[in-house]
């Protein structure tokens, strides 16, 4: 996200839009372009704030951090290992599970395994362990209160 790239075309925008008003309008114009870059460089933050939590809105199991890179914001996703996932992680990979599957489903399967750089095993087991997580979120998930009819 190159900010300065940003700010610079908006006071280009506005520099030549106060040319419009003639001298005095533009000369008032770059004061006020000078005075307000720090209020926008701190919108151009707050954006990218704002975009990292809609971001991490979108992936649960990531963490979105806006990181400063050579001067510019940076959105940084890292995935977050599971609860269940790092619980099995020590283990051996020893026991075994045949599945049937439809083709269809192993060749996704297989595509989303790829984009993450994974094994199918790999993947899989993630992709399992996530899944016993959220099942165990949603059954312990406790209602206190009155039903009314």
């Amino acid at each position: 996200m190159n900010i300065e790239a940003s700010i610079i075309a908006f006071e280009e925008t506005l520099a030549q839009q106060a040319t419009l008003g003639g001298d005095a309008v533009e000369e008032a114009a770059g004061a006020l372009l000078q005075a307000v870059r720090p209020a926008v460089e701190r919108l151009a933050l707050s954006m990218a704030e704002d975009a990292a939590l809609e971001v991490a809105a979108q992936l649960p199991d990531a963490t979105v951090r806006v990181v400063i890179e050579e001067g510019s914001p940076a959105l940084m996703v890292e995935r977050q290992e599971t609860v269940e996932t790092a619980a099995f992680k020590g283990e051996d990979l020893e026991a075994r599970l045949t599945l049937r599957l439809p083709t269809g489903l192993k060749s996704a399967i297989e595509e989303a395994a790829g984009d993450a750089g994974d094994s199918v095993n790999s993947h899989v087991v993630e992709a399992l362990g996530q899944a016993l997580q959220r099942h165990r979120q949603v059954s312990t998930r406790r209602f206190t209160g009155t039903i009314e009819t």
